[in-house]
């Protein structure tokens, strides 16, 4: 038996199975390019956004800078609700829960800031926004709020500032003792902080002990 086949037979074979697998291939070539374009566009459309997010809070800080609060706002706004899942966007609710608490505003302040917690997703940047709103907290005298928000932050690089609002919140109480041990412990967290020392020097004196 003749294992070999002619030139022709060979190419009326390879005429066969492109009849037969055509529409495979170029299906599977029209997906590939789609797949390909479509990558294309998803990353050029990402990067447009990402610059006009951009654009926005360079607005937005401009206008805080000359103390356009109108400006800031309106622009802060665009980023949350334009660009909520974007950096900037997070950012942007940072300086407008400021720009909030300067206005006297802390419940604006304390809902950009629970806005911040929500939708951040670094640890450290919730963090950043938890130890503000404490700080908030403690302004409108909500111990309990704030004590609860405390105990969230569990970040090691957010202790010696968690301990001295812990600190704040016992002498907001009138806990001299508790809040001694905060500022101890935010002291020993971060040494050398001459406002941390201050407030703990200004306690009351711990009474002697009774015989």
């Amino acid at each position: 038996m003749d294992y070999y086949v002619s030139d022709d037979e060979q190419v009326e074979a390879i005429k066969k199975w492109w009849l037969e697998n055509a529409k495979a291939i170029i299906g599977g070539i029209a997906i590939g390019l789609a797949v390909v374009l479509g990558l294309q566009y998803w990353t050029a459309h990402r990067t447009g956004r990402a610059e006009r997010a951009s654009a926005h809070y360079a607005v937005l800080l401009q206008a805080v800078e000359k103390q356009d609060t109108a400006l800031a706002q309106q622009q802060g706004q665009v980023l949350l609700e334009d660009f909520p899942r974007s950096a900037y966007a997070v950012l942007a609710s940072l300086e407008l829960a400021r720009l909030a608490v300067e206005a006297g505003d802390n419940a604006a302040a304390g809902q950009r800031l629970q806005w911040v917690i929500d939708h951040a997703g670094q640890t450290d940047i919730k963090d950043i926004a938890r130890l503000r709103l404490v700080r908030v907290l403690l302004a409108e005298n909500r111990y309990d709020d704030a004590a609860a928000r405390l105990d969230e932050i569990d970040n090691r690089n957010s202790t010696a500032e968690r301990e001295e609002l812990r600190g704040d919140l016992y002498a907001a109480r009138n806990e001299p003792a508790k809040a001694r041990t905060a500022y101890q412990a935010a002291l020993g967290a971060k040494a050398g902080n001459p406002l941390v020392q201050l407030k703990l020097d200004n306690l009351p004196a711990a009474e002697a002990p009774k015989e």
